[in-house]
């Protein structure tokens, strides 16, 4: 017998089904020739969740995690623009120099901006999972007050006038 394979291994994007085939051609020496399929198993990944504010202040420190937790996982975090640039520190950092656990703290810039915290978690002998959780940062109102005292004490001719800009409306207010 005489003996060719053809190998083709095909997996479109996102094509998690089962019906992806390898075919083997085998021919003899009559050119005789047989084709054998089998289905190939494309496992789906695991389902990534992060947890976490999507909506935060400025300088507001923020915790983000997931609940896939296992031994041995390595956990790769950062912090990206919509195109998967690492953005400026201006716009958000994180609070501690390493991040190779479940959770992370991050500082949102002073401005108004957004950005994607995203985490790639390496199990031992699974495919890498990748988690994005996409967030707002809304700027902090800034207030300034004008005053005028009271003539004496006791008096009620005393005023404050307060000036609200920025930030995202509407505001409330504790006297």
């Amino acid at each position: 017998f005489f003996f060719s394979s053809r190998r083709r291994h095909t997996r479109l994007q996102g094509d998690w089904s089962s019906d992806v085939c390898s075919s083997d051609l085998v021919t003899n020496s009559f050119g005789c020739k047989s084709n054998c399929q089998k289905p190939i198993l494309i496992v789906p990944p695991a389902p990534c969740t992060l947890f976490g504010e999507t909506s935060v202040c400025a300088k507001s420190v923020n915790t983000y995690y997931t609940t896939t937790v296992a031994t041995g996982t390595v956990y790769q975090w950062s912090l990206v623009d919509d195109a998967g640039n690492p953005i400026s520190p201006d716009i958000a950092s994180f609070v501690n120099a390493t991040n190779d656990g479940p959770s992370v703290q991050v500082r949102a810039g002073s401005g108004a901006g957004n950005f994607n915290v995203v985490l790639v978690e390496n199990q031992p002998g699974k495919c890498p999972l990748r988690c994005i959780i996409p967030v707002v940062i809304n700027p902090l109102p800034v207030a300034s007050a004008t005053k005028t005292d009271a003539l004496c004490n006791g008096a009620t001719n005393g005023t404050v006038n307060l000036t609200v800009e920025g930030g995202t409306p509407s505001y409330t207010y504790l006297w």
